[in-house]
């Protein structure tokens, strides 16, 4: 999956004290700082009831001063439609005058649109550029996409070598989706000798995330004793643990199981 980041806050320990009439007259008088929280309460209805109407007018006027944590704020609402009509080419609009500016969630926001083809043709090459922008920036999710980009070959040649790289990036901050992605690589032998224990533990630690491909891939590994003990009540568990987290393939497989041993 190629996820969109929602809304950041703004944090600024000077003005986190202040009331919301100090706020509003500073917001009035210009400060970016103050539209910007102003702008995030009202998104979030911290302190003040809920209004995507307020937050827009607070976003727009700080994003006008060319603030990029507003501008991309601004692409977020406009890319769900929240307290405006959904417009993907607004969102990308925005999204471009932040990652302008360097900013890693617009470059990253901004490959998933081109990624998906919202308000935007489908450009894969297009898509992978943004993500290379946010990922030598450190950003989670652009090393993970970067990864399946060349693992599927999307936007440049298939490269199970490139992609296990960008995997490990992910997976080294705890991504799950990552190190499940590296699993599948270890098991299958792609880019990398086959390596049933390395598998089993990327894996491992996919699956205590709660990821539900990786505790029907581990069901497997116990079943068949692949990278280690060959553990039917442990195989039985992470196929119940896949089949609670929605995936059928494990639900079928627990219900097999269990008649098997009737």
């Amino acid at each position: 999956m190629r996820f969109l980041l929602v809304i950041f806050f703004f944090l600024n320990v000077a003005f986190s004290n202040m009331s919301i009439s100090e706020l509003e007259v500073l917001a009035d008088k210009g400060s970016v700082n103050a539209q910007g929280i102003l702008a995030t309460m009202h998104y979030w209805g911290k302190g003040v009831p809920q209004n995507y109407s307020q937050a827009k007018k607070y976003y727009e006027l700080a994003a006008q001063q060319g603030h990029a944590t507003a501008q991309y704020n601004l692409g977020v609402m406009y890319n769900y439609g929240e307290g405006i009509a959904q417009d993907y080419a607004k969102a990308r609009e925005y999204y471009e005058l932040s990652a302008q500016q360097g900013y890693s969630k617009a470059q990253y926001n901004l490959g998933v649109l081109y990624d998906r083809g919202e308000g935007v043709k489908q450009d894969f090459v297009k898509a992978r550029e943004y993500y290379e922008l946010a990922a030598e920036q450190g950003h989670v999710a652009a090393q993970y996409n970067l990864g399946v980009s060349y693992n599927r070959g999307e936007g440049v040649g298939q490269d199970y070598v490139k992609a296990k790289e960008y995997y490990e990036l992910a997976a080294q901050q705890g991504y799950a989706p990552a190190q499940h992605n590296l699993g599948v690589l270890y098991d299958k032998g792609e880019g990398v000798a086959q390596d049933f224990l390395k598998a089993r533990e990327c894996y491992e630690l996919a699956a205590k995330q709660g990821h539900t491909g990786a505790q029907y891939n581990l069901a497997h590994m116990y079943l068949k004793g692949d990278g280690g003990e060959k553990n039917l009540m442990i195989s039985k568990e992470y196929f119940r643990q896949a089949c609670d987290g929605g995936s059928q393939k494990g639900c079928d497989d627990y219900k097999r199981l269990n008649k098997s041993e009737e």
